[in-house]
């Protein structure tokens, strides 16, 4: 699982950010369902991340999905070829300086510190550390561009084999180094993405195969009071136009002959009476529907492959109704709950949910355009103001945490005034 996850120099993340799920241990509210507690350190199950438009809650959550993108890539495919990078571009300095990616990660009990900087052209530092039980660094390897300031024995074979624009943790589980491939293998398959789009992949769709699996996202869909009788899984052929299949052929891309696609099933009526059920394109239903299959799909897939998973879910609370949020939420934190959910979203009143005030993070932005990150907990007051009866969403909306819009309600309306009157003669 996610302990922590640090950034600088990325879209609006100017400066050293850090995202921490460690736990405050002066709290014990809500200890034994929102906090994996017989770990060490004990981590939240959930972060809420709030803030206005525009602050770099999405750019945040992007960055640790980039992270993850030029781990699997290895960096880059080619030596010719360009590293994904998107610096900070509101200051001079620091567009032309390095983008910087950390993670510290628990994995079977053993912590592992990962990190590296980088710009388009090369990886100018990397580093992968075990953090022992006493809390001490114990560095597996440590690079700058091409030479090796700390050399494993295992892993020479291998230094020689990397790229300056690439990643040397590839190039390692590649000949496999299993440290490497562990920490490889976190980003593969226990960093879980649900992005605000909502192209479902087919991996989870394909969950629906299993009947046992479908009635039970058929029971929670109506538990949920959603107005679906049952799910079909069909195979249909692919539509591809001609500009499709020639930009396929040109990049030597296959482009399957059939893909998996989901229907719901409803009862159909005539005269107010059921006399039968009707099926539904999944990609047919509201943006709400979609999206609850996106996340309890994922939350399914998790169950079924060991859990301790970390799931970022962007704009969570997008088209979903405020008591079906609430209720994903109680679930998340639930006891039964062992996966780890970071979310952002605009729904405050998810603030006044039985969530624990250390899981409660705010995004704002400054006026030279910089993201900073800072927790409820941390604020002046706040740690010891964690009573049942506080509400945190009135708080953050009188702007006592900060974070909030500044919004001109009356120039607003003047510019508006302004437009009519100019264009509407």
């Amino acid at each position: 699982m996610l302990i922590e996850f640090r950034v600088k120099n990325f879209a609006t993340l100017k400066d050293r950010t850090i995202l921490s799920a460690e736990a405050a241990t002066r709290l014990r509210k809500f200890k034994k369902s929102n906090v994996f507690y017989h770990q060490n350190p004990q981590l939240l199950k959930n972060l809420l991340i709030l803030g206005p438009n525009g602050s770099g809650k999405t750019s945040l959550l992007n960055g640790l999905r980039l992270m993850k993108l030029l781990v699997l890539h290895g960096g880059t495919r080619s030596v010719t070829e360009n590293l994904r990078y998107n610096p900070f571009l509101f200051d001079v300095t620091s567009k032309n300086k390095d983008t910087e990616f950390g993670v510290r990660i628990s994995i079977q009990n053993q912590i592992y510190d990962y990190s590296f900087k980088y710009n388009s052209k090369v990886v100018d530092y990397e580093k992968l550390s075990l953090i022992t039980k006493a809390g001490k660094e114990k560095i597996y390897f440590e690079r700058k561009n091409k030479d090796f300031t700390v050399k494993n024995e295992k892993l020479e074979s291998a230094e020689g084999k990397v790229r300056e624009n690439a990643l040397f943790l590839f190039t390692a589980q590649e000949n496999n180094d299993e440290i490497s491939s562990k920490v490889y293998k976190w980003f593969d398959k226990d960093l879980l993405i649900i992005r605000s789009r909502l192209e479902i992949p087919e991996y989870l769709i394909r969950l629906m195969e299993n009947e046992e699996l479908k009635n039970e996202m058929v029971s929670f869909l109506q538990c949920a009071d959603f107005n679906i009788k049952d799910i079909n899984l069909r195979q249909i052929a692919v539509k591809t136009d001609d500009f499709s299949a020639h930009l396929a052929k040109t990049l030597n891309i296959s482009i399957p002959e059939k893909q998996y696609e989901l229907f719901t099933i409803h009862t159909s009526f005539k005269n107010n009476k059921p006399v039968g059920q009707s099926e539904l394109s999944l990609q047919l239903e509201s943006v709400g529907t979609r999206r609850i299959f996106y996340i309890m799909l994922t939350v399914i897939y998790s169950q079924l492959h060991g859990n301790s998973k970390t799931l970022l879910i962007d704009e969570f609370d997008n088209s979903l109704h405020s008591e079906l949020a609430s209720t994903l939420i109680k679930i998340f934190n639930s006891e039964q709950s062992q996966n780890q959910y970071i979310l952002t979203t605009h729904n405050v009143e998810l603030l006044d949910d039985d969530i624990r005030v250390d899981q409660m993070l705010l995004m704002g932005k400054n006026a030279e355009g910089i993201s900073h990150l800072k927790s409820i907990y941390n604020i002046s007051a706040s740690s010891s103001q964690g009573r049942h009866d506080v509400s945190f969403a009135k708080r953050y909306i009188k702007g006592q945490f900060g974070a909030v819009p500044s919004i001109n309600l009356d120039q607003l309306k003047t510019t508006l005034d302004t437009i009519h009157k100019k264009f509407n003669k």
